[in-house]
């Protein structure tokens, strides 16, 4: 809100980042004009300071409270403050009496490395990088992972021999492009990206020399979760257009409409097949917290509920063995389970405390070995929770410069 107590800023972001902007609004109208292009959150200080993030720096600038122009240039706080990368959201605020803080530690570097049953780091397979999401392929020969771009803004998927120890950048488009899928075969990547709008599902060989290839649009956002091992469906997210998702299983043959998985008014993400297909894990906040529900695949069936005091993230062992899940502490709880003729799961118990932070719907962090016997883990190089820094008198800054 603005001093007068009726005019307020708010960003109004789009799927195209550079339709992107920060508006003016007033009270009582849906009328709004633009401020400035740039999805950033902005904050507003005393007596006519706009503060927001721009190529990773923190940035004021002077605002006429009348007309909603900017006046003057805008000039540099902080050189690099911390940037929620799958939202756009920068991490700092400012009070009216001259305090300001900010925190540089939510892009922290994140290492891929093997720990094994009992939390313990075997081996480390690539450098510190973003490595937000990580997709191991099938066959053990590749890693897939995102790797943000210099601003922090983007994202880009880069794929690394784990024999020779080289990464090759898979995408080049300059929109996002995330969440890497593997075929069954470790020939293919299925991704989802926002370049041509909502966020689509794209797909490559990852030896071809072909383009990449479109392989589903709709209405909302969409994006791959897990592929089933006989190569007929990717398990996926889907924006209901109020803000939730909902689990769906994309076939890659016929006439290639979702199926849905689990659609209610609770938000199920992260929806992973069974070693056989015939089972499909997810999470759902339907009991008011997340909890990992298996049901059958394609149905009909109920959902088993699989944790007990909250999970989320859940993985199949790759011999249907065992189920594994991250508790809200971030604990990596195991569930021994049955595949067939029904399915069966017995009490969940802790296996490890793992180096996993709170993290978002997407991401991607930890894979389990073919045998269960270890777990690769995109694990923080440092605490991605570094402490804020506080600043008084940050105005004093500005003349500094």
């Amino acid at each position: 809100m603005l001093p007068d107590g009726r005019h307020f800023l708010f960003a109004s972001q789009n799927a195209q980042t550079e339709l992107s902007e920060v508006r003016l609004g007033v009270l009582g109208s849906t009328k709004s004009v633009p401020v400035m292009k740039g999805e950033s959150r902005v904050d507003f200080a005393a007596p006519d300071f706009v503060l927001f993030e721009r190529e990773g720096a923190l940035m004021a600038q002077r605002l006429d409270l009348h007309s909603g122009k900017l006046l003057g240039e805008p000039r540099t706080i902080v050189d690099q403050i911390g940037v929620n990368r799958t939202n756009g959201m920068p991490f700092f605020s400012v009070s009216q009496n001259g305090v300001l803080v900010f925190s540089q530690g939510a892009g922290a570097l994140r290492r891929v490395v093997w720990v094994d049953r009992g939390g313990k780091t075997l081996d480390e397979i690539a450098s510190p990088g973003s490595n937000y999401n990580i997709a191991l392929s099938p066959d053990g020969r590749l890693l897939a992972t995102e790797q943000n771009d210099a601003t922090g803004q983007s994202a880009d998927l880069w794929v690394r021999d784990l024999a020779r120890g080289i990464s090759s950048r898979f995408t080049i488009d300059p929109a996002n492009d995330i969440w890497p899928v593997w075929s069954p075969d470790s020939k293919r990547l299925y991704w989802t990206s926002n370049r041509s709008g909502p966020y689509s599902i794209y797909t490559r060989d990852v030896n071809g020399v072909s383009g990449d290839s479109l392989l589903y649009r709709g209405a909302g956002n969409i994006g791959p979760m897990d592929a089933s091992r006989d190569g007929n469906y990717l398990a996926c997210i889907l924006n209901t257009g109020s803000g939730g998702w909902d689990a769906v299983a994309l076939p890659l043959h016929g006439d290639g409409k979702p199926i849905t998985i689990s659609a209610t008014k609770a938000t199920e993400v992260r929806p992973r097949f069974s070693p056989d297909g015939r089972w499909v894990a997810y999470d759902s906040d339907q009991s008011g917290r997340n909890e990992v529900y298996v049901q059958p695949f394609p149905g009909p069936g109920a959902p088993v509920q699989i944790s007990n005091a909250g999970g989320a993230d859940a993985r199949w062992r790759p011999d249907g063995t065992e189920m594994y899940y991250r508790t809200p502490q971030q604990s990596i709880m195991v569930v021994d389970v049955k595949l067939s003729p029904r399915f069966e799961a017995g009490v969940p118990r802790l296996l490890f405390n793992s180096p996993l932070v709170a993290q978002g719907v997407q991401y991607s962090r930890y894979i389990p070995s073919a045998d269960g016997q270890k777990f690769l883990f995109s694990a923080p190089l440092h605490s991605e929770q570094a402490s804020p820094s506080v600043v008084f008198n940050w105005t004093a800054v500005l003349k500094q410069k």
